[in-house]
């Protein structure tokens, strides 16, 4: 388990998840009301994230890599 300290008033607490299943790394909005955002989308379902996918929460922002 990793815990990430986000950035901004919007970010809640357990704002979302990343899941990692069979070679695929999920991407779970866990507030409907606050939803994570990929590519400037709101995350309603589990999405399978891609490498370059730019995830957004509150005024935080990571870009997606899978390095290895």
């Amino acid at each position: 388990e990793n815990d990430i300290p986000l950035m901004g008033l919007s970010a809640s607490r357990y704002q979302g998840v990343i899941r990692a299943n069979m070679g695929e790394y999920i991407l779970e909005s866990i507030s409907p009301e606050n939803p994570m955002l990929l590519n400037d989308q709101a995350v309603t379902n589990s999405t399978v994230l891609q490498a370059g996918d730019v995830i957004q929460a509150g005024d935080s922002t990571f870009i997606f890599e899978i390095i290895g």
